[in-house]
Formats: structure tokens, sequence, C-alpha cells
């Protein structure tokens, strides 16, 4: 027993000991002064080994992932979480695109703001990047049971054809839950553009239920406006199978949350097919 008092005795004394003695520290770096940037790559090509990017070079710093591919089409990075950015020094700004076989593919360069964010978006390798301002999320004041709305915001990346990008601008179309008809919501947006964010209701109790975060099924189209403002009706594409139809889309949205949706495709190709791919941004 003597023994047991001993050694417990040394024990603590050596645990307060490396407490007096230990600072905690939470090391971190002011990028308050800098400029922060995502890439994404909204090229029209196949989801393919050959097409995917395995190494981003910004201002000669590689970013890669260890011998696999790193960007894949229709993607952005950094990836992996919400909200998360490349920090870079303001002024210009060099961006390379490395293949799987350490070739360059595409090669730009930028001019960044001090404390600016942006979206640098790839969208022909022959074509400066369209860069697109940074917008917050909507947040929304409440509790559990009174909270009720997402946000969503539209980027415009489609191509009439290979090579040529929309003239016309779109617009999201949103499903009333009850009658179900399409009302166009938020305001167009143009090629290599992305509009404000935009609110839209979420009712859990029509979606998930009572006892869960909160998410309901939203139903989407997208329409096609001159550039008069007059509204064209529901974009026309073509499918992988050769015909063609009015975009339509749905999707799962929870409560609070912000998505970004980037329409991309060709219009008239069964190759490069018109879709929505969806991030989700807070």
């Amino acid at each position: 027993m003597k023994f047991l008092k001993y050694i417990s005795i040394c024990l603590l004394a050596v645990l307060f000991a490396s407490c007096d003695k230990k600072d905690i520290e939470f090391p971190m770096e002011d990028v308050s002064n800098k400029a922060q940037i995502q890439v994404a790559y909204m090229c029209p090509k196949q989801a393919i080994t050959a097409n995917y990017i395995y190494t981003v070079v910004i201002n000669g710093v590689e970013y890669c992932n260890n011998g696999s591919s790193f960007l894949a089409t229709y993607n952005y990075v950094p990836s992996g979480a919400v909200g998360l950015f490349y920090t870079v020094e303001p002024g210009d700004v060099n961006i390379r695109f490395l293949n799987n076989k350490g070739e360059e593919v595409y090669n730009t360069n930028i001019n960044v703001a001090s404390g600016s964010k942006q979206m640098v978006v790839v969208y022909d390798y022959a074509q400066a990047p369209a860069i697109v301002p940074f917008k917050e999320p909507l947040k929304f004041p409440g509790v559990a049971d009174t909270g009720d709305k997402c946000s969503v915001r539209l980027y415009n990346f489609l191509f009439e054809s290979e090579g040529v990008p929309m003239t016309d601008k779109i617009q999201l179309g949103l499903q009333d839950t009850e009658t179900k008809e399409y009302k166009p919501v938020g305001e167009p947006v143009g090629f290599g553009e992305g509009s404000e964010f935009i609110a839209v209701d979420i009712d859990k109790l029509k979606g998930s239920g009572m006892n869960t975060s909160g998410s309901q099924r939203r139903d989407i189209c997208i329409y096609r406006i001159g550039a008069d403002g007059s509204n064209k009706g529901v974009i026309q594409y073509t499918k992988s199978n050769g015909s063609t139809a009015g975009f339509t889309d749905y999707w799962t949205w929870y409560i609070g949350r912000g998505y970004l949706e980037f329409m991309r495709g060709v219009l008239d190709s069964k190759t490069y097919v018109v879709a929505m791919t969806q991030f989700t941004a807070l």
C-alpha cells in the first residue's frame, strides 16, 4: 500500500509540474490583408482520367493529391468542407493546370485585390477564366421550430454549342408545392456570372417531419431570358439519347443551408449533356 501511495504522489507531482510549465498556444495567421480564391473547372468535358486535373499550381505552389486526380470535371478546390479558400498575396496571380502526365493544359493570370474573395472559374482552355465575386449565404434568425428557409445561388456556365457560350441569360424557376406551377425567382444570370442568394422556403412537415433538422424536396426548372428581359420558357437541351427536353430537376434542401447551383454543359450536345451541379456553401 505504501508503494502505491508513493507512486500516486509521484504521478501527481509530475502532472502538476507539466501543467504548470506547458503553455497552450493557438498558432494562426492573419489573412485579412490577403486575397482568397477558389478554383473551379467547368469546361465541357467528359468525366475521364485524361480530362482530370492532377495538379493545380497557384503562384508556383503545387496543390495535388498524392498521385491521384485532384480536380475533376465540374468541381472546384479547395474542397472537403464548406467555406475553404486558398490565400494569395494581392496583385497578379498565376494559375496553372497539369494533367495526369504532368503536362500543362491551362495557364492564366488574374489580378486580385487585398481582402477580396472570389471563385476563379475555368470554362474554356482557350479563354481567360470567369471571376465570380464571393457572396455570403443568407442567414435566417429563429429557433428549431421556426426556422424554415435555405438560400440558393445560381451560376450560368451553359454553352449554346461547343465553344459558344449562351448569350441569353438564365433564371431559376421554383415549383409551388401546392399548385405544382413553376414560378421564376431571383434575377436572370448571364454567362460566367452568379446570382445573389435566393431565399427558398422549406416546410419540414411536408418533407422530413417534425423531429428532424428539417429538409424538403424542391422541384426546379431553368428559364431562358432574352436580351429584352422576356421569358422564353424553360431552356431546351439535348439528352444523351439525342432527344430534346425542357430542363427540370429536384434537390432535397435543408433549413439554414446555403447552396451553389452550377448550370453547365452544352445545350445542343448529347456528349456534354446539360446538368446542374450542386455544392454546399454553408
